[in-house]
């Protein structure tokens, strides 16, 4: 298995717009992508801009492949905002 924790900041005036976008992008990848098991966003209740998102894959490939360019509208704009 790949386990892989992002530690983000989103910038306040786009945290709404990222915090939508994520859950259609992480919603997207469990059921889209071969070997995605999870991606679970977890928001800091006293810093409500860092957001730690945990994901697991089923091995080294999936997750390769979860990297590759995306292909949604949704899910570029994601990416457009890390």
């Amino acid at each position: 298995m790949k386990f892989r924790i992002a530690e983000l900041e989103i910038n306040i005036e786009y945290l709404d717009e990222y915090i939508a976008l994520l859950k259609v992008e992480s919603q997207a990848s469990v059921r889209l992508e071969t070997g995605a098991i999870c991606i679970y966003p977890m928001f800091e209740k006293e810093h409500s801009t860092k957001i730690n998102i945990l994901e697991i894959y089923a091995h080294q490939e999936a997750y390769k492949e979860h990297l590759q360019p995306p292909t949604s509208k949704n899910t570029k704009q994601v990416h457009s905002l890390w």
